[in-house]
């Protein structure tokens, strides 16, 4: 059988001290501010209405929505903090997840004749936009594609390719020109969609390449290799 000790202790405050004369209680304006503050804990224990309180059913009863409405709201607080902080563990197992499974974004030379870089070599960003190079399709009239150019030097080149081109693994080489170095040189990296745009970057050594105008070579996977201009300076 369940306990009913606490039902009762309360039955008795609200029914065993009737108080008709209400001797004690304070004034009508005056008592709802403080029985509100003793059921909100905001006045001290030994405050000398709370002792009142024990000894007197009506004001009991004008006690009891008050301190319900505060258990209530305290109950809300509560669960409103349990949700956010469940929230911030979902969202950092999340990310903890999401970064152990990405693939990692650094680019190695891969080659028919490698290049291989050393960590403490400095690489100057440069930027290839080719974006506006994309396939011609139909009766469209032949599109100019704009040449872009590149430093003779270590350089990590961000490439834009043409619109629509996928994401994934890439190859480039940079073949023509007046003397291209012997030996075919290959780098391979990732290409990355983002609002719209597939952008590859690759650390390639153009420093053997002599000025002048060249072709840069892509694939992706093993499909077939698309051109598109370039002058080293």
């Amino acid at each position: 059988m369940r306990n009913r000790g606490p039902d009762v202790v309360e039955d008795a405050f609200l029914n065993a001290y009737p108080n008709p004369a209400r001797i004690g209680c304070l004034p009508d304006n005056e008592r709802p501010p403080v029985l509100r503050s003793l059921a909100r804990k905001e006045l001290p224990i030994d405050h000398p209405y709370r002792e009142h309180l024990g000894h007197c059913s009506p004001c009991f009863r004008e006690f009891v929505p008050y301190r319900d409405a505060y258990r209530t709201e305290r109950a809300r607080v509560r669960a409103l903090r349990i949700t956010a902080v469940a929230a911030m563990v979902l969202i950092a197992v999340s990310l903890a997840v999401y970064l152990l499974m990405r693939k990692p974004a650094g680019l190695t030379p891969v080659a028919r004749n490698p290049v291989i870089s050393t960590p403490a070599e400095n690489w100057a960003a440069v930027t290839l936009d080719y974006k506006d190079a994309s396939p011609l399709r139909g009766a469209e009239p032949q599109r100019v594609v704009r040449e872009q150019s590149a430093p003779r030097r270590r350089d990590a080149l961000k490439i834009v390719l043409p619109l629509g081109s996928d994401d994934g693994q890439y190859e480039i080489e940079i073949v023509g020109g007046p003397t291209e170095p012997s030996g075919a040189k290959v780098w391979n990296g990732a290409a990355r969609i983002q609002d719209g745009l597939t952008t590859l970057e690759v650390k390639a050594d153009l420093s053997g390449f002599s000025p002048g105008h060249y072709m840069l070579a892509y694939r992706h996977g093993d499909a077939s290799w698309r051109t598109v201009p370039l002058m080293v300076e």
